[in-house]
């Protein structure tokens, strides 16, 4: 058996900091530091999306052009009254999204990254570029490639037995969820 020893309180030294080297808040301090952080995120896209509203209807032709190109003469149709509205608030909206991004990244961050360690630290940074310069391949990768051969298939598929006529919300639809989830697959 081996011989225990005892060890007091003097032994043992000044408690450890954090590697983080933040100071300890308390859980209300937390909050009010998370609601800050949502709130500035959120102001950010607000003011995103007023530029969005701006670009919008440039926006939308954009992502009609790859259907045009693989079907001439494309020319969505606004089948509800409201359903052209909802469409160009809709992009308005993530055009504020990606445009607030890089707040919204920096804002979680700032509220993470005190308490993580070094050796975590270090790794955070590559990974989160990597991760964006993926995510950014794959959407330009979607369309660019994807999104035509996608286009071209569905419609003219059964062009000799009828026209399409294509909702603006459902192009607009498919065109986002494709690109979207094409670039969180990368």
């Amino acid at each position: 058996m081996a011989a225990r020893r005892d060890v007091d309180d003097a032994d043992l030294g000044p408690p450890e900091q954090p590697d983080g080297g933040g100071k300890e808040l308390t859980i209300m301090e937390h909050l009010r530091e998370l609601r800050n952080r949502l709130f500035v995120s959120s102001l950010a896209i607000a003011l995103g999306t007023v530029v969005g509203l701006i670009f919008s209807k440039w926006m939308i032709r954009f992502l009609e052009a790859p259907a045009r190109e693989v079907f001439p003469g494309f020319r969505a149709q606004q089948i509800e009254p409201l359903e052209f509205v909802g469409s160009y608030f809709k992009v308005a909206l993530l055009i504020g999204f990606a445009l607030a991004m890089p707040v919204i990244i920096y804002e979680v961050l700032a509220f993470v990254v005190p308490a993580l360690t070094r050796s975590e630290r270090r790794w955070l940074f590559p990974m989160l570029a990597g991760t964006v310069g993926l995510f950014v391949i794959g959407v330009v990768f979607s369309y660019y490639l994807v999104l035509p051969r996608t286009l071209d298939f569905l419609l003219n598929f059964g062009k000799s037995e009828a026209d399409p006529h294509i909702r603006i919300g459902s192009y607009i639809n498919i065109v986002v969820h494709l690109v979207l989830w094409t670039g969180v697959i990368f």
